[in-house]
């Protein structure tokens, strides 16, 4: 089920227990440049007592566009950045992809439940904070779409509470003009 997007200019951005937000300072301690140059080995990074998964696009298939969020009943959540001349059969052929020789998964626990989505580029509360706007189930889009006058909001998802591998597939190209990156967070044990 399609929940909401977020607009990239190849922004990174950060997968956390909404509880560790206020220990992200993203802009008041500069630290996001420091995030960008990480090796695209990297997926995670801690924060606070938690570690924070990184949706990081690394150009492919575009430098800009929308990051689609999708979940799957409350055990998945799946981040998709899709191009071609088909957006819409892009999506699904992202979510249907199988993991191939990823690398080693990292392990996110979200004891709270609540999953807090944003640019690493803001804070994770505060002034320097982006606005946080739930989930919502939405038809899935026909078209990338221009990008929002409007400030981005981060993304607040409700999930099971309990610890979630993180899968990262940075570009694939299956053929069909389809290209897409799919980040994929995915419950494995409870709290």
């Amino acid at each position: 089920m399609h929940v909401g997007r977020l607009y990239t200019c190849g922004d990174v951005f950060l997968a956390m227990d909404a509880t560790l937000r206020a220990s992200w300072l993203g802009h008041t301690d500069d630290v996001y440049d420091e995030v960008c140059e990480l090796d695209e080995d990297v997926t995670s990074i801690p924060v606070g007592p938690g570690r924070a998964a990184l949706i990081a696009i690394d150009g492919r298939p575009n430098d800009e566009g929308w990051i689609e969020v999708f979940t799957s009943g409350r055990g998945t959540v799946a981040f998709v950045f899709a191009a071609g001349q088909d957006y819409p059969a892009a999506l699904p052929a992202a979510l249907h992809h199988q993991h191939r020789d990823c690398p080693a998964s990292d392990l996110i626990s979200l004891d709270s439940g609540h999953l807090a989505v944003f640019s690493a580029a803001a804070d994770g509360a505060g002034p320097y904070s982006s606005e946080f706007v739930p989930a919502r189930p939405a038809p899935i889009p026909v078209a990338a779409a221009p990008m929002s006058p409007d400030p981005d909001p981060g993304i607040l998802l409700q999930l099971e509470p309990g610890n979630y591998r993180f899968d990262v597939e940075p570009y694939v190209e299956p053929g069909n003009d389809l290209r897409f990156g799919r980040w994929t967070l995915t419950r494995t044990t409870s709290s």
